[in-house]
């Protein structure tokens, strides 16, 4: 059977730390008397660290073996945040994840949903997901917002902001939202635990097409 990609169990094992955080590709630059100026340099991307549980090192062989099958950075696989994995007020994801994009605000920053449950929350630092062309968006919600009687939110800012090519009416997902990660170059680390057991560490950024 062929591996397809993105890979989407490369986080089935159990982990006991990891950071999830949005790089913003920027600098500043000053002129002669001081005056500072701040440039983007391209749309921020997600990054993240991921470090297993001790593993019996059979399972953990076997879990170096899916790491080895993304050929380094060349294929992606899903991965968002571990402490995300639902919305706040809903921890076991006991609702219909069928919403879709309604509107996009035109400062390219704010979204509506539609097709929610009546009175769904959506809560600051909630996640969503969508698929636009061959690329995913991954966002964080800015501001709490509540779904109507028909299940359509009013726009709520969302970071980063939205990327060209998204569409109206495009699936989202709020259970397990995920970005399309690859390997950080050179990041896998295993190290022996106790004889039996082994941790396994690496590093991803979100890719884009």
């Amino acid at each position: 059977m062929t591996i397809s990609f993105p890979r989407t169990d490369i986080l089935s094992v159990g982990f006991s730390d990891q950071t999830f955080t949005l790089m913003m590709r920027q600098e500043y630059s000053r002129t002669a008397s001081g005056v500072t100026y701040g440039k983007d340099l391209g749309d921020p991307l997600w990054t993240a660290t991921y470090t297993t549980q001790p593993l019996a090192n059979d399972e953990a062989v076997a879990y170096e073996a899916k790491l080895n099958s993304l050929d380094g950075v060349i294929h992606p696989f899903e991965a968002g945040d571990l402490r995300k994995t639902a919305p706040r007020l809903y921890p076991a994801a006991d609702f219909n994840d069928v919403a879709v994009i309604e509107t996009i605000g035109t400062n390219n920053k704010s979204i509506s949903l539609s097709g929610l449950e009546a009175g769904f929350v959506l809560s600051v630092g909630d996640f969503l997901e969508f698929d636009y062309g061959t690329n995913r968006a991954l966002h964080q919600i800015m501001e709490s917002v509540t779904a109507d009687e028909d299940g359509t939110t009013t726009e709520f800012e969302v970071r980063p902001h939205i990327r060209a090519g998204a569409e109206f009416g495009a699936p989202v997902r709020l259970k397990n939202p995920s970005a399309l990660m690859a390997l950080q170059p050179g990041s896998i680390k295993v190290s022996a635990s106790g004889g039996i057991h082994t941790v396994i560490s690496f590093g991803a950024i979100q890719v884009l097409t």
